[in-house]
């Protein structure tokens, strides 16, 4: 950890950000590495200098960040992201700002990291975090960063909640997102149609469809229990299922047969062509989440290819989804799993709604999450971060210019649009949860647990 006396001053930019490093933990699968690819070819498309540094490894997304022109650094020996060749490169890169993507909450090696750069420069370069799941770090590591980027209204909401009482009060502001629809849109029929072919989809069945990445946190078996119900009632209904974990496929396998062969498991589908396909040939996405969502970006995809979303709002955890999707503008926001069947069945059965829906999908993109509406925002934050880093006060000022990044206290209490009522052990948790003494503590003993956790494994 870091105090407030190690921490060089800032050298601040007055022309802005016009060198954006971007840091990310490495470039394989997931969100967090396909919004850094995403944001960092976004920029260097915008006129401005662009890098990226992967802090543990590369990935397939590397030579795709090369091949658009943003260089890439890769940590080559066991120090990592700290070894003094690559604080060497990013010395020379010379960035006016820095974009970091992690997880939001304490985590000693990002502060160690930012540490060595300020100490190789004699200065702490601007700072602006991308949190993915707006969490508040509460330690001095803090004030490396000078800005804190949330991914929607309900993880800002969080974030300040749990911020109370720092001092200064962290600048946090809410940018989603780019979605990019250059490789997201509605296949056409013809590769639709194959699709339904080649896994023995009838073409006239009413299909529905869950991606995922195979994290057992990001799924529940409640798409399968759901679809159970659904099929004895509507005999030409089919589940896709891709990228499922363990749990949800042993619930699939021991469906009656009759249920489980109108069941698709996919493990994995390579390349955006595939998802555009599987989107596409779908009817409606059928989303829960233990953990809920931060953003949900394949929400967002499937949208960009036409294909509207059923959602289950998750108030205890992350809840991001519903504010994607929008309750009955591209999709429909459920307050809990016991009503999913019901509504599964609906909709398909609906068709004039299910229409409004769809024809709203991809348009609810294009207006919230292009990149000709995510990146200037972003660059005004970033810009700010780099003009005014270390006066939190102009900073926010300056931000504030454009006021729907940072929403006044009503705005972020409007209650959230959904079908039925949280239960009230939900509505009592969430309460308890944003007490800001009830999550130091709680942070507190994990951290502690995680770093038993890790003291006994290097033993």
């Amino acid at each position: 950890m870091s105090t407030t006396r190690d921490i060089p001053s800032v050298r601040q930019s007055p022309n802005g950000a016009e060198r954006i490093l971007t840091i990310v933990q490495d470039l394989g699968p997931g969100g967090t590495q396909r919004s850094a690819e995403n944001n960092a070819i976004a920029y260097h498309n915008a006129g401005r200098g662009s890098a990226v540094l992967a802090r543990f490894k590369g990935g397939n997304r590397v030579e795709r960040i090369r091949d658009a022109g943003v260089p890439v650094i890769l940590p080559t020996t066991e120090l990592g992201e700290t070894d003094p060749s690559i604080i060497e490169q990013i010395a020379q890169w010379n960035p006016s700002v820095i974009q970091f993507h992690r997880q939001g909450h304490s985590e000693a090696s990002c502060g160690t990291l930012l540490k060595a750069i300020a100490n190789k420069l004699g200065y702490r370069v601007p700072t602006a975090e991308l949190s993915h799941f707006g969490r508040c770090d509460r330690t001095d590591d803090r004030f490396y960063f000078d800005a804190h980027m949330q991914l929607s209204v309900a993880c800002l909401k969080r974030y300040r909640n749990w911020a109370r009482g720092l001092k200064p009060m962290p600048v946090s502001v809410t940018v989603p997102h780019m979605i990019d629809t250059d490789r997201f849109f509605p296949a056409t029929d013809q590769e639709a149609t194959n699709f339904r072919d080649e896994h023995g989809i009838p073409r006239d069945a009413f299909v529905y469809v869950r991606v995922g990445q195979p994290i057992p946190s990001k799924w529940t078996v409640g798409v399968v229990d759901a679809f159970a119900q659904v099929a004895a009632a509507q005999p030409n209904s089919y589940l896709v299922l891709v990228g499922l974990p363990d749990n949800v496929r042993a619930a699939a396998e021991k469906l009656d047969p009759e249920v489980r062969e109108r069941i698709v498991l996919i493990d994995f589908l390579n390349g955006d062509p595939a998802l555009r396909a599987c989107y596409t040939a779908s009817d409606l996405f059928v989303h829960t989440a233990k953990v809920g969502e931060t953003f949900g970006l394949v929400l967002a995809e499937s949208m960009a290819c036409g294909t509207p979303c059923l959602t289950v709002s998750t108030p205890t955890r992350d809840n991001s989804q519903g504010s994607v999707v929008g309750h009955n503008d591209a999709g429909i926001v459920l307050a809990n799993e016991s009503i999913l069947a019901h509504h599964m069945l609906q909709l398909s059965n609906d068709t004039s709604k299910l229409a409004k829906l769809a024809q709203r999908a991809r348009p609810r993109v294009l207006e919230r999450f292009h990149h000709d509406t995510v990146i200037p925002d972003a660059l005004h934050v970033l810009d700010a971060t780099a003009r005014y880093a270390g006066d939190p006060a102009t900073l926010s000022k300056e931000i504030q210019q454009r006021s729907h990044l940072m929403p006044n206290s009503s705005e972020l209490s409007a209650p959230e649009q959904m079908i039925g009522k949280h239960p009230l052990k939900d509505r009592i948790v969430v309460a308890v949860k944003e007490t800001p003494f009830i999550y130091q503590t709680f942070a507190a003993v994990k951290q502690r647990r995680i770093r038993r956790k890790r003291e006994a494994n290097s033993r």
